[in-house]
């Protein structure tokens, strides 16, 4: 795979604001519950990408945390067991901003 260039390398990179609006979260469990899968989070936001995940709390959460991190709005958190079918049309599609509402939404 990596000799034909589909392996792409990155370096560990954090989103600085990111972090720092998360040391501010109150509750420690919410806050060890979104660092958790801070690295999806992160690369979403990094690298403008759609996040699927079966995690419906890390969305609740980050919901909640976008109203003080306006990027994580335009963050799309989709639930392939929620959108069925229509999870696949939008993979096929190359994950095209149709027909997924964002965080904030």
């Amino acid at each position: 795979m990596e000799s034909r260039r589909r392996v792409g390398h990155f370096k560990d990179r954090k989103v600085a604001d990111f972090r720092r609006v998360l040391k501010r979260v109150e509750d420690p469990h919410i806050r060890a519950a979104i660092e958790k899968d801070a690295h999806l989070t992160e690369a979403a936001l990094l690298l403008n990408i759609a996040v699927i995940s079966l995690d419906n709390k890390q969305r609740v959460y980050l919901c909640a945390l976008a109203e003080r991190y306006k990027k994580l709005g335009g963050l799309q958190w989709i639930n392939p067991t929620e959108v069925g079918e229509d999870c696949l049309v939008w993979l096929s599609g190359c994950c095209s901003d149709q027909g997924f509402e964002r965080l904030t939404q």
